[in-house]
């Protein structure tokens, strides 16, 4: 009796002072409700981050692997090699050699930049460089396909050895990660890295050495890379990049013909070109991203694609009329000394390897030079002497996408005897503090209101154009709310 009424007084005590097994619990519950603020906080900020880069592994079953190996034929491979979109470097081939043997050291090298130095090809430190060019070779593996280049040249196996390493590496580091990381997973990037994974495998399926468990790892990460790029969420639809990415698509739908998603992602890619090509380039061949030298980049897409549908036995007329017409403009704007106007982001010169040469040959075929080419509808005015010693190129463009877009309208650039008379100043990286400077109406001649923002709102048009042999006469305005601008330029005669 005595018991029961201690049990009693015990049981009453607990729940007056809340101790027991129901203080417990709501100390448990208080503990919870504290840990899943920041929880849910984190999932919001990170899930949808993973979703959007998330690609499920996709395992390359034995009967797809020996397929990969033997379709498509070695004949088609080295077409593909002719798509030079993503070369940045140059065609020497002793220069593509120092270019390995600085990889094999563990060294990038970049002009104007000291050697940047790494372990491993996905050391954070190189993917995060400072330098968002360095990023962008490092995450498009560029140091692996100097190895794979030099191996090509040379058929020195540790050039080959050290390129397998580096992508089998790269492929294990794809599969870890679950967060973006610098540009290891940007859309142009990427692109890049599926030419550059098409071209390895084209040799190591043919390596006496192969193994069989590395090439599906080398396939899985294909497939993640191509899943990617055909994912609509990281559609860079605004610019060029959007081009890129579908670019790769058709390149790896030839390359990879039968790795799982293929056909689709082929589908995809041409639905989302239709589109783009209808604001990418002009019918009269203009690239609609302000700037000389993505007009050069365009003419290389454009190239790439007529291959591209050629070898899927799928020609377009309308754009291969567009790929005409757009290296027809090129050549007229390149000049004999094979500078471009500084006109935007431009490098001020000609960058594609033997596009040049390429510009030359059309212009003694399929595109004859216009002395003058004047487009009212899409801003700009070209006007060549006819004997390759003067320029002048007239720019009032501004379309919506506003990519590589300066505050330029109305500006001038005249070359003459071979000097740039009138210019601006061009590419600027876009990693320096002063970009926004180059950028705005400080970094070109275009006539502006003082402290005028280079965002402004603005309307420019062509007024009035007379020409009279040699003789040209131009009047451009430009409307802000601030107020109106004209500029009149008057050639009475070439050097005058």
């Amino acid at each position: 009796m005595q018991v029961a009424r201690r049990s009693r007084r015990s049981a009453m005590s607990d729940s007056a002072t809340g101790s027991g097994p129901s203080r417990r619990w709501l100390a448990g519950a208080w503990l919870a409700c504290c840990l899943l603020g920041p929880l849910l906080a984190l999932a919001a900020t990170w899930l949808p981050l993973w979703r959007a880069y998330h690609v499920d592994h996709q395992l390359v079953s034995r009967v797809q692997l020996e397929l990969l190996r033997r379709r498509p034929a070695a004949d088609t491979f080295a077409r593909l090699a002719q798509a030079r979109w993503t070369e940045a470097g140059p065609g020497d081939p002793t220069q593509r050699r120092r270019e390995a043997d600085d990889a094999l050291a563990g060294r990038l090298r970049l002009p104007g930049l000291p050697p940047v130095r790494f372990q491993h090809h996905t050391d954070r430190d190189l993917l995060t460089h400072p330098n968002g060019r360095v990023q962008l070779l490092a995450a498009a593996m560029q140091p692996a396909e100097h190895l794979l280049r030099a191996y090509e040249d040379s058929g020195e196996r540790r050039y080959f050895e050290a390129a397998l390493a580096a992508t089998l590496e790269w492929a294990d580091f794809d599969a870890g990660r679950w967060l973006p990381l610098g540009l290891v997973w940007n859309d142009h990037a990427l692109a890049a890295r599926l030419v550059y994974l098409a071209r390895f495998w084209a040799v190591y399926r043919a390596d006496p050495d192969f193994d069989p468990a590395d090439g599906r790892r080398l396939l899985a990460f294909v497939y993640r890379t191509a899943e990617r790029l055909a994912r609509a969420s990281l559609y860079a639809a605004r610019t060029n990049h959007g081009v890129m990415q579908d670019l790769a698509l058709l390149h790896a739908a030839i390359a990879f013909p039968d790795l799982p998603g293929t056909r689709g992602r082929l589908q995809t890619a041409l639905a989302r070109l239709r589109r783009h090509l209808e604001y990418y380039v002009s019918p009269g061949g203009l690239v609609l991203e302000h700037s000389a030298s993505y007009q050069e980049l365009g003419v290389e897409l454009l190239r790439s694609l007529q291959l591209y549908l050629a070898l899927l036995q799928a020609p377009d007329p309308h754009w291969q009329g567009l790929a005409t017409a757009a290296r027809c403009l090129l050549a007229d704007l390149a000049r004999p000394d094979d500078s471009l106007p500084l006109y935007g982001d431009s490098h001020g010169r000609l960058l594609v390897p033997d596009m040049a040469a390429e510009l030359r040959s059309a212009l003694a075929g399929a595109c004859r030079q216009q002395a003058l080419r004047i487009d009212s509808e899409f801003g700009y005015l070209l006007a060549n002497d006819g004997r390759g010693s003067e320029q002048l190129f007239v720019a009032w463009t501004n379309f919506p996408t506003r990519s590589h877009k300066h505050a330029d309208e109305l500006s001038a650039y005249l070359w003459h005897a071979g000097i740039d008379w009138w210019g601006a100043s061009g590419y600027w990286p876009y990693s320096d503090p002063q970009r926004p400077a180059a950028i705005g109406w400080r970094g070109t001649n275009a006539p502006h209101l003082l402290g005028e923002a280079a965002d402004s709102r603005r309307k420019a048009q062509l007024l009035a154009s007379a020409v009279d042999g040699q003789r040209l006469f131009v009047e451009l305005a430009r409307s802000t709310g601030a107020g109106r601008l004209h500029r009149q330029l008057l050639r009475p005669a070439p050097g005058i």
